[in-house]
C-alpha cells in the first residue's frame, strides 16, 4: 500500500468509527422515541450516516462495509417510505445491520477495544450534552488535524525537559548571586585592610616603600573585585532573564500540548448506551443510560482507561442491581430501570458517580459469601467493601453477564492505577452509587517532596490531609502502632520500612518525628518520614513495562538537580499500613471528645491583611491571636505559646526573619511550625526564609484561602 492509500485508509477507519458510533446512538434513541416527528428525524440521520459511509467505503475499496451499508440503507428506505412498519422487529433488524457494518470493518482498527457485541466505537460529543455549572467544557469545534497520540506524548516529555532546564538555569542564577555575595565580602575585606594600613602611620614609616606597594596592591585588588562583582551581577541578571524566557516558552509548550491531549470525558462512555441496551435485553430487563457532564475535559489516557471500569459497573448494575420489570412494578417503580453517569469537577479532582435505581446491594448475600471466604464481619458499610475483593461474588453460578468473581476488583485496580479511588454506597430498595475520584491529568502533578533515609520521593498533594510532629520515641512512632489525631485513631508505619529503604546508622535521631497523613477512598493512615522537602509541580513519566507492576509507585520524574524521584500511590501505601493494623481497616471516624481548637499566632503589620487572614483562620476553626509587629508577637508567644505561627516578613520593630531566628534559637520553639506570608517574592528572600527555619513561604500575590488553610493543615 503506497503512502497516499495508507493515509486514505486511516481517514476512512476514523470515519467508520464515528459513523458507527452515531448509528448506535441514534438506534438506541429510536427504540425509546415515542413521537413520530422524533422517529422521523432519527431515521433520516441513520439514512444519511449509512449513505455517506457507503460512499466512503466504495471510494477506498472496502467492499464488505459498502455492502453492509447498502443493506442497512435498503431497510431504512423501506421504513421511511411506509413499506415496512417501524415496530420492534424492524428496530431489531436495524441493530443487526449496524452490527454487520461493525463486523465488516473490524479489521480496520486493530487497536479498537472489543466487547461482547463487537467494537466499542468512539463517538463525538453530542452538541446538546448536559454540562454541569461551573465546570470546564470543551470549546466549540474548530478545524482539526489528526496526530498520533505518541507524538503528543513525546512533545509533552520535551516540554517537561524544558521546565527542568528552567529550574537548572534558575539554580545557576542563584549560584551567581552567591558568587556575587562572596566577591562583595572580599571587596569589603580589602577595604578593611586598606583602612588598617592607612591608619597605622608608624607601620607605614617603618615599612616605607614596601608598605606603599602593598597598599597600592590592595587597592588594585579591591578595584578588580569590584569590576568582577559588577560583571557577575550583569551575568546574574542575564541568567534570570534567560531563565524567565525559557520558563514562559516551556509552560506555553506544556499548556498547549496538555490541551491537545484533552478529550471530553463523554468519550469514556461513548457507545455504552448500546452495550447497556444489549446486556439488558440479554438479562430480560429494560434499562436506559443517562449521562451528565459529557463535555468536561480530561486527559486522553484517563478517558481511554476509564472505558473498561464503566462497562464493568454497568454490567454489575444490570445483573445485580436493577430488578426485572415485573418486580419493579410490584415495588412501585417504572418497568424501565436507569443507570446514570454524572461527571463533575471539585477542587481540581474529577468526580464520576455511576448510579442505578435498582434494589441496592444484597447485604445478606454479601454477608454469606464473606462468611464462606472467612472474611471479617462488620457493619453494612464495611461488608459492602468486600465486593472489591478479587474473586468475590454473590452468584452461585456464572451467567452470561457476571458471576465469575471478576469485575469490581478490576474496577478498583484500574481506578487506583489512575491514582484515583472508588467508594460504594447504597440504599436498600432504591439503588447503588459508585463514587470515582480521579485526577484531571496524569502528566502534570503538584507534589510534596519528602525525604526518607537518603531517598527523595513525591506524593500528590491531593492525597495529603496534613502533617504533624510527634516526639521521637513516642509510642505512636513505633512501626505497626497507631496515632490519635483529629481524624481519630490512625494506623502508623515508617515509610522507609514499607519501601525497603535502609536507614543511615550514623545519622542523628531528630528530636521529633514528622508524620504525613494520607487518604485514599475514605481510608487514612500516617507515615513517618525524615523531612518535608517542599512542594513543586512535576511532569510524571511512566515507569515502562518492566516496572509497571511495582505496586506503590505511580511514575517518576526528574528534578532540576538531575535527581530521579518516584511518585508514590497513597492507596497502596495505606493498604499496607492497614494490613499491619487490621482492626483499623474500616473507614476511620473521629473518636472520643472533639479535638481542641488549634492556636495560631498571627503577626502582620497591614490591618487589611491581618483582618483578612484572621477571618480566614477563624472560619476554618482556629483560635487566632493577632499582633501588628514581630516584637509584640514574640512577647506573646513566650507568654502564651501557640500551635503554629503565621507571620509577615517586613514589619516594624522585629521582622519576620528575626522572629523566626529568635524562635529557632529557643529550645521551646525550635520545632514550632512557622508559615511566612509576604510580598517579598524573590527567590533569594524565599531561600533565606526557609534557611532560617520557616516551614512554608507563601507569596501575597498568589494568596487565597485554600492555599493558606492547606499550608496550616500540613503542620497542625
Amino acid at each position: 500500500m503506497d503512502g497516499l492509500a495508507e493515509r486514505l485508509m486511516g481517514i476512512f477507519a476514523a470515519e467508520w468509527r464515528e459513523r458507527l458510533a452515531a448509528m448506535d446512538r441514534d438506534l438506541v434513541a429510536l427504540e425509546q422515541a415515542s413521537s413520530p416527528e422524533h422517529q422521523s428525524q432519527l431515521l433520516a440521520s441513520l439514512f444519511r450516516a449509512a449513505h455517506s459511509l457507503k460512499g466512503a467505503a466504495g471510494s477506498v475499496g472496502v467492499a464488505a462495509v459498502e455492502a453492509a451499508c447498502h443493506a442497512l440503507e435498503e431497510t431504512l428506505s423501506a421504513i421511511r417510505n411506509g413499506k415496512r412498519a417501524l415496530d420492534a422487529g424492524a428496530v431489531e433488524m436495524l441493530f443487526v445491520g449496524a452490527d454487520a457494518i461493525a463486523a465488516a470493518g473490524a479489521g480496520l482498527s486493530p487497536e479498537q477495544p472489543k466487547t461482547a457485541k463487537g467494537v466499542v466505537p468512539a463517538s463525538p460529543i453530542e452538541p446538546n450534552s448536559a454540562v454541569l455549572p461551573g465546570c470546564s467544557i470543551a470549546p466549540p469545534q474548530e478545524a482539526t488535524v489528526r496526530i498520533a497520540a505518541s507524538k503528543l506524548d513525546a512533545m509533552l516529555a520535551r516540554g517537561g525537559e524544558l521546565i527542568v532546564a528552567h529550574y537548572r538555569a534558575q539554580a545557576r542564577a542563584g549560584d551567581a548571586d552567591a558568587v556575587q555575595n562572596l566577591l562583595g565580602r572580599a571587596g569589603r575585606d580589602c577595604s578593611a585592610v586598606e583602612r588598617l594600613l592607612k591608619g597605622s602611620s608608624d607601620g607605614l614609616n617603618k615599612l616605607g616603600t614596601a608598605a606603599e606597594r602593598a597598599l597600592a596592591g590592595v587597592a588594585d585588588l579591591r578595584n578588580v573585585i569590584a569590576r568582577a562583582g559588577r560583571e557577575v551581577e550583569r551575568l546574574s541578571a542575564c541568567l534570570a532573564a534567560d531563565s524567565a524566557i525559557v520558563e514562559r516558552a516551556a509552560r506555553a509548550v506544556l499548556e498547549q500540548t496538555s490541551q491537545a491531549r484533552l478529550l471530553g470525558c463523554g468519550e469514556a462512555w461513548a457507545g455504552l448506551d448500546r452495550i447497556v441496551r444489549d446486556l439488558a435485553r440479554t438479562a430480560g430487563k429494560s434499562v436506559r443510560l443517562t449521562t451528565r457532564g459529557d463535555r468536561i475535559e480530561i486527559d486522553r489516557e484517563i478517558v481511554e482507561r476509564l472505558r473498561d471500569p464503566l462497562i464493568h459497573l454497568a454490567r454489575n448494575a444490570i445483573d445485580h442491581g436493577i430488578e426485572p420489570p415485573g418486580e419493579r412494578k410490584t415495588s412501585g417503580k417504572p418497568a424501565e430501570g436507569e443507570i446514570s453517569i454524572t461527571a463533575s469537577v471539585e477542587g481540581g479532582i474529577l468526580e464520576i458517580v455511576v448510579a442505578d435505581d435498582g434494589r441496592g446491594l444484597g447485604i445478606a448475600e454479601i454477608r454469606a459469601a464473606a462468611a464462606e471466604k472467612n472474611l471479617p464481619e462488620g457493619s453494612d458499610e464495611e461488608l459492602a467493601n468486600h465486593i472489591f475483593r478479587p474473586g468475590f461474588s454473590t452468584r452461585k453460578k456464572a451467567t452470561g453477564i457476571s458471576g465469575r468473581g471478576v469485575g469490581l476488583d478490576a474496577v478498583k485496580a484500574a481506578i487506583e492505577q489512575l491514582r484515583g479511588s472508588v467508594e460504594v454506597s447504597f440504599e436498600p430498595g432504591c439503588g447503588t452509587r459508585f463514587h470515582l475520584r480521579l485526577p484531571l491529568t496524569l502528566t502534570q502533578v503538584r507534589v510534596l517532596l519528602v525525604r526518607s533515609c537518603s531517598e527523595i520521593v513525591a506524593f500528590d498533594v491531593t492525597d495529603i490531609v496534613r502533617s504533624l510532629r510527634i516526639p521521637a520515641g513516642h509510642p505512636a512512632s513505633i512501626p505497626g502502632g497507631d496515632i490519635m489525631t483529629a481524624e481519630g485513631p490512625l494506623p502508623l508505619a515508617r515509610l522507609d520500612a514499607i519501601l525497603g529503604f535502609v536507614p543511615d546508622p550514623a545519622a542523628a535521631v531528630p528530636p521529633h518525628a514528622t508524620v504525613l497523613i494520607l487518604r485514599s477512598g475514605g481510608r487514612h493512615a500516617g507515615f513517618v518520614v525524615d523531612e518535608l522537602v517542599g512542594e513543586q509541580e512535576i511532569i510524571v513519566r511512566p515507569l515502562g513495562r518492566r516496572l509497571r507492576c511495582v505496586r506503590q509507585v505511580a511514575g517518576g520524574s526528574v528534578l532540576a538537580t538531575g535527581r530521579v524521584v518516584l511518585l508514590l500511590k497513597a492507596g497502596e501505601l495505606i493498604e499496607t499500613a492497614l494490613s499491619v493494623a487490621p482492626s483499623l481497616a474500616a473507614p476511620v471516624l473521629s473518636a472520643g471528645p472533639p479535638a481542641p481548637r488549634r492556636r495560631v499566632l498571627l503577626a502582620e503589620d497591614s490591618p487589611t491583611m491581618r483582618n483578612l487572614e484572621q477571618s480566614i483562620l477563624e472560619a476554618a476553626g482556629y483560635e487566632v491571636a493577632s499582633y501588628a509587629d514581630g516584637a509584640s508577637a514574640w512577647t506573646a508567644l513566650q507568654r502564651a505559646g501557640a500551635d503554629i505561627v503565621v507571620s509577615d516578613v517586613d514589619m516594624p520593630g522585629m521582622s519576620g526573619f528575626e522572629l523566626v531566628e529568635s524562635m529557632r534559637r529557643t529550645p521551646r520553639f525550635r520545632e514550632l511550625p512557622v508559615v511566612l506570608v509576604t510580598s517579598c517574592e524573590s527567590e533569594s528572600e524565599r531561600s533565606r526564609g526557609l534557611a532560617l527555619g520557616a516551614d512554608a513561604y507563601l507569596a501575597k500575590s498568589a494568596f487565597d484561602r485554600d492555599t493558606l488553610i492547606a499550608s496550616l493543615r500540613r503542620f497542625v
